[in-house]
């Protein structure tokens, strides 16, 4: 029958992420099986491992491309660097609407679950998915910083947690305790407007 073309290649690569994702959310990532997503997503073995030598390798991919639509967002804010403090911005709210998505809350609710007993699960998890999106957030703060817009007697390190924990913090605990919270974009919205506003208040030079 010969090779499948690049776009039959891509749909067999988004099935096999998308089946992952279904599967490890209703079935968590212990009891969901490498032979289990193989067979519900209708592939052979050869294509999932040619892809994913592993339950784990696959986990994080999921998480990855979860996080996609966040990486483009940020990676754009990147290389507008007239305003950094715009795109840092952008990267901000864009990581507190991933965390609004019930995928994103279903899927770290099994990280959290499963972290004493793979511990390397969510080394690799937070250094694919969350370590490119705060290097971008420490890429625009060094650049406000050196465009004279925020104070330099702060860590960057420091700042970084400081906007992750105001910007969307509080807001993606009450959703991985599952607590109504912001239901809607306008009240996330106001919520961001606000912590970013406090944010500027003691960061600006």
């Amino acid at each position: 029958m010969g090779r499948p073309d690049a776009q039959a290649v891509e749909e067999i690569g988004q099935r096999i992420l998308s089946t992952a994702t279904r599967l490890f959310i209703e079935h968590g990532y212990a009891a969901t099986s490498m032979e289990q997503i193989t067979a519900t997503a209708g592939v052979s073995k050869q294509t999932i491992y040619r892809r994913y030598v592993s339950k784990e390798e696959l986990f994080v991919a999921v998480i990855r491309d979860l996080a996609a639509s966040l990486l483009e967002t940020s990676v754009t804010g990147k290389t507008d660097l007239q305003n950094p403090l715009v795109g840092l911005n952008e990267a901000c709210w864009a990581l507190l609407q991933l965390t609004a998505r019930s995928e994103t809350v279903a899927l770290f609710r099994i990280l959290i679950a499963e972290a004493v007993r793979f511990p390397d699960l969510v080394v690799r998890v937070k250094k694919a998915a969350m370590q490119p999106i705060e290097d971008v957030m420490r890429f625009l703060l060094h650049a406000a910083r050196e465009a004279g817009l925020i104070r330099h007697d702060i860590p960057e390190e420091d700042m970084v947690n400081a906007l992750t924990g105001m910007s969307m913090g509080w807001f993606f605990q009450q959703r991985l305790l599952g607590h109504p919270c912001m239901g809607t974009e306008t009240e996330r919205r106001f919520f961001f407007d606000n912590a970013w506003d406090m944010f500027l208040a003691g960061a600006r030079a």
